[in-house]
């Protein structure tokens, strides 16, 4: 991969998404944001065998 070198785009997200990202910065001491969205899509790739579990499902959290 391209290691060190970042591109800036836009992602929507909902308030408890940002919430969350927050509280895991500040519980882990994270630089800030974008770095814990990189840890967590680090993770992600990491365990590619997990993909179907996380991406084949249908989930709504905010559906009434």
């Amino acid at each position: 991969g391209s290691v060190g070198k970042k591109v800036e785009i836009a992602v929507k997200v909902n308030p408890d998404n940002i919430e969350m990202v927050d509280k895991i910065v500040d519980e882990y001491k994270i630089k800030d944001r974008s770095k814990a969205f990189r840890v967590l899509l680090d993770y992600v790739i990491d365990n590619e065998t997990e993909w179907d579990k996380m991406f084949k499902r249908k989930r709504c959290k905010r559906c009434y």
